[in-house]
Order: structure tokens, then sequence, then C-alpha cells
């Protein structure tokens, strides 16, 4: 498992590494991903491996989640950053959800698509007929609903975060024992949160990041 996750970090990073002589110079020549393998460093008994760049279409993801049949999702993150454009959320952008259906097979893989038109999405979760997806101000569920294993329905099931700051807006959505399911969001954004129904959950301010936390409850006819 160790060596898993060493390989997939480091052949998802899209950061130009300078192992040799000029340490991370942002005046030395960029290198493609497979030109880059050639300058790292490993312990003994690791390796590392390239699986996808931004050649394939893995560009500036943030997140990885595997789900219970072994497919590695994950997000592009092209639009980022967002900080200063408000309305940027409500419009169709160029971002995607990608998954890996066979995520530990050998070799340089391309992605599926399995949702178009996001913006800046920064943590994903497999969930249901398809995932729980963390973009600006919205706590999204998108979802396949014919059987293609592509998006075609995308629910808000609350919105109102806070994205002042696009480095500490909500986040790293994960599963929690209890059936919960746990995300974080940084001091630095603050706004009114409201389900769906506009029934308000959760209020953050500056100077008090949580005032109150409500329990959201999630439903699905699809095993989880």
């Amino acid at each position: 498992m160790q060596l898993l996750l060493l390989m997939f970090f480091l052949g998802f990073s899209t950061v130009t590494l300078y192992a040799k002589a000029e340490g991370n110079s942002f005046t030395a020549k960029a290198q493609k991903p497979l030109e880059q393998l050639k300058g790292f460093t490993v312990p003994e008994g690791f390796i590392v491996e390239l699986v996808s760049s931004e050649i394939e279409g893995t560009a500036k993801p943030i997140s990885l989640m595997f789900d219970d049949a072994g497919r590695l999702w994950t997000q592009t993150a092209t639009q980022y950053p967002q900080d200063k454009k408000p309305h940027i959320w409500n419009s169709k952008g160029r971002d995607k959800i990608l998954v890996f259906k066979n995520a530990t097979k050998r070799g340089i893989q391309t992605p599926h698509t399995f949702a178009n038109g996001m913006v800046m999405p920064v943590s994903v979760l497999p969930w249901g007929k398809g995932c729980l997806v963390a973009q600006g101000p919205d706590m999204l569920y998108i979802s396949d609903e014919d059987g293609d294993f592509k998006a075609d329905k995308k629910t808000k099931l609350i919105t109102g975060f806070g994205f002042q700051d696009t480095h500490t807006g909500i986040h790293q959505l994960v599963r929690t024992p209890g059936s919960w399911i746990n995300f974080s969001q940084g001091c630095n954004c603050y706004g009114t949160v409201t389900q769906s129904d506009g029934k308000k959950c959760l209020l953050t301010v500056p100077s008090l990041p949580v005032l109150n936390q409500t329990a959201l409850t999630l439903t699905s006819s699809a095993p989880v």
C-alpha cells in the first residue's frame, strides 16, 4: 500500500521537479512528464511510475479517492484561482470529474470523464450513483441516472459557503465511522449556509469559524 500511494501521488504531480542541480528554479527549462521521471531519486525498494498527466487530460488534480469497485476518482482545477469572481460558480466551466476505471493497471492511462462543466472543484467523494463534490460555495451531488457512467444530473445539496479565499474553501470530503461524511473549511472564508430548501444549516463569520452545526442526512437508492 505504501508503494501504491507513492506511485499515484507522484504520478499525478504536474509540478516540474529538478532533483539534480537546479532545485525548484523558476528559470529552469520545463520538462515533459516522462523527462521528469529521470530526475527522481527514491529510497531503495520504491519506484516512481507515471500514471497520468496533463497530456492525458489530468490537469491540476487536487484530491484522490477510491470507490468500493477500486476505481480512482479525481478532478481538474484548471480554473484556479477564483477568489474575485463571485458569479463564475453558476456558469459552465471547463473543469472535469475524472475516473480511472482500472487504477492498478501499469503504465500511462487516460481517465474517463464522468462530468464536464465544473468550475475548480477541489474535492470529490464517490457516493451513490456518482459522487459528492465540493465546489466554490456549493456541496453538489453529481449522479449518473441512466447507467452509462456519465453524469447527467447535478443536485445542489447545500450552498452559501464562503469563497473569499480559494485556498480555504470547502474541501477534503471523507467518510468517517457512523455513516458520517466530514469536510473542512478554512477560517478565512465565511457565509450563511443553507440547504436546498432554503433552511439555514450553518453560519460562519471570520471571528467564529463555526457557530453551530446541523447534520445533513443523505439517502440513495444505489449502493454506497
